[in-house]
Formats: C-alpha cells, sequence, structure tokens
C-alpha cells in the first residue's frame, strides 16, 4: 500500500482530457493510508473510497483476476487408514470385540496460504516453513 504522497495521469484517449489520480494529498487521517483517491479530469475532482474500487475492479475482473485478488488457504492432510477394535466389558459377552474396518482419519501436515502467486507454506504451529524459501549459503 502507498504511504507517501502519489500522482498518476493516464494517458488521453481520443483528444479527451488526461484523468489524473492522487492518494495522500493531504495531512489528514482520512487521506493517510490510500484510504481515498482523488481523481481530477480537466478541472473537475471526484474523491472515491478505496475499498468502492477495489469492489469495482472485482466486478469487472475475469475470474482468473479475481482469484489473484482473494487471499486463499490451502490445508494439506495426509490421509491414514486404520482398523479399530473395541473390547466391552458389559451388555455383550466379556472378551467379544466389536470391529469396525477402514477408519479413514486425515491428518493435518501443512497449511499453505496463497495470495496470487506467491505462496507460503506453514506448519501445524502456523509458523511459516521458512526452509523452503532460504537458498543455501554457499
Amino acid at each position: 500500500m502507498l504511504t507517501e504522497h502519489h500522482k498518476v495521469s493516464f494517458p488521453a484517449w481520443a483528444g479527451r482530457d488526461k484523468l489524473g489520480a492522487e492518494v495522500n494529498w493531504d495531512d489528514n487521517g482520512k487521506t493517510k493510508g490510500s484510504q481515498i483517491v482523488r481523481f481530477s479530469l480537466g478541472d473537475k475532482v471526484a474523491y472515491v473510497k478505496r475499498d468502492d474500487l477495489l469492489q469495482f475492479f472485482f466486478a469487472i475482473a475475469e475470474s482468473a483476476d479475481q482469484r489473484k485478488m482473494i487471499p486463499q488457504t490451502i490445508h494439506r492432510v495426509h490421509e491414514q487408514t486404520m482398523k479399530l477394535a473395541i473390547k466391552a466389558t458389559k451388555d455383550i459377552k466379556k472378551g467379544e470385540e466389536i470391529v469396525m474396518n477402514d477408519i479413514k482419519v486425515s491428518i493435518p501436515c501443512a497449511v499453505v496460504d496463497k495470495i496470487g502467486h506467491v505462496n507460503v507454506e506453514r506448519g501445524m504451529s502456523n509458523l511459516p516453513i521458512l526452509g523452503k524459501y532460504l537458498k543455501p549459503a554457499r
């Protein structure tokens, strides 16, 4: 996010006026942190909230672009198949077993936070697994 004053002007199209956009133009709290964008077209000025612009861009984006705008969390799980045996002490014959076959249990092993093309994998302690991202020293 932009924290300093920035101004951009978009090229004119078909002989029209240039469109200018500006963020953090004033020191008051409402314009800080790029919360409001000031657009200028010729001598006219309009103010638009950043959240409204993001909603507009999301609405006009194609599905691939929308996926890049939404953070995704992917859970990697390891599926374990096991048998469970229960020995009863009352209500049925003592020593008789009730066996349930093929119980599948999903054991989580890692979580991947995906934002656009950036993937950050973290273990079950919610700490990033940095070994995958750090290059070995030579």
